[in-house]
């Protein structure tokens, strides 16, 4: 079982980063075309999110899209959207294209530290990532093309070595109905780290999403990409050495206090550490008075 190690090893510091960008294209083959790119991106050693949108740009060709990505300790957000109507005669020349893509992207460390055990001891960790999100949503009605896609990618180990996980899925058709794909929840990796040392740990996680109203086809088409409530680091679930399972140990990130050892949790889903500081205090506070008038009753019997 995970707990705080009282002995403290040195470690190499290694600086978290996070990283979000997303993309939106439109363009209409209406008469004075009107074409618009609107990439954003943002980095640093806090969290960003990072907003693209652009409105209708034509009244008979329209095409819209969007695109947001937010990266944050333990967690990635990203979501595409991308919409296009045609309401031109069949036959006639016009078009309409969309296209969102974003991109969330996070490097931190952590500090393993395991009760008895030297520094510089290999261990070998698993741990598990959850993804959660809806994919390949999609309505519309005549002849339309769409594409969607999504890859989500973890990293773990000392020294950039470890293991990952990582899946894709693409889905391309021209019907009004298609099947869906993708693999989400829960899924394990497994890789080795140095006991008293920072190990490394890596995610990445990408959609895209165009739609496309074929030229002289009239009809409409949307479809969404939505991997944002999260990819998330879901904690540590076992640690050995020699294949002997260490029960004491913590995986603290020194740059964001993050704890890799119980992973992300939602934010007001389990109560603050200051919540739970007043809530144990307010206990140990009233289990004294409850002995305190323990001791005085007994104190007044032993009297009688």
């Amino acid at each position: 079982m995970a707990s705080a190690v009282a002995v403290a090893l040195p470690a190499a510091a290694l600086a978290a980063d996070y990283s979000a960008s997303s993309t939106v294209r439109v363009e209409t083959s209406a008469p004075g075309t009107i074409i618009l790119t609107d990439p954003q991106g943002a980095s640093g050693a806090a969290p960003v999110s990072v907003t693209s949108q652009t409105g209708h740009v034509a009244a008979s060709q329209d095409a819209s899209a969007l695109a947001s990505a937010a990266a944050e300790a333990g967690a990635l957000h990203v979501y595409a959207t991308g919409a296009a109507t045609n309401n031109e005669p069949a036959g006639t020349q016009s078009a309409a294209y969309s296209y969102g893509a974003a991109d969330a992207s996070s490097h931190d460390g952590f500090l393993l530290l395991a009760d008895g055990y030297s520094q510089g001891t290999l261990a070998y960790v698993t741990a598990n990532v959850f993804l959660d999100g809806s994919l390949f949503e999609h309505d519309g009605s005549g002849s339309y093309r769409y594409a969607q896609s999504w890859n989500a990618w973890v990293a773990a180990g000392t020294n950039g070595g470890g293991g990952a996980w990582s899946d894709f899925q693409s889905n391309y058709a021209v019907c009004p109905a298609c099947s869906n794909g993708g693999t989400l929840g829960l899924q394990t990796i497994g890789f080795y780290a140095v006991i008293g040392a920072v190990n490394g740990v890596s995610m990445s996680l990408h959609v895209d999403n165009s739609v496309f109203m074929s030229m002289g086809e009239p009809g409409a088409v949307s479809g969404t990409m939505d991997l944002g409530n999260t990819f998330s680091w879901a904690g540590i679930t076992g640690v050995t050495v020699g294949g002997v399972a260490v029960t004491d140990f913590s995986a603290i990130s020194g740059d964001t206090g993050f704890d890799y050892a119980r992973g992300y949790v939602e934010p007001g889903s389990v109560p603050e550490p200051a919540t739970w500081a007043l809530m144990i205090g307010g206990l140990g506070l009233a289990g004294g008075a409850l002995r305190r008038r323990r001791a005085g009753r007994e104190a007044i019997q032993a009297a009688a």
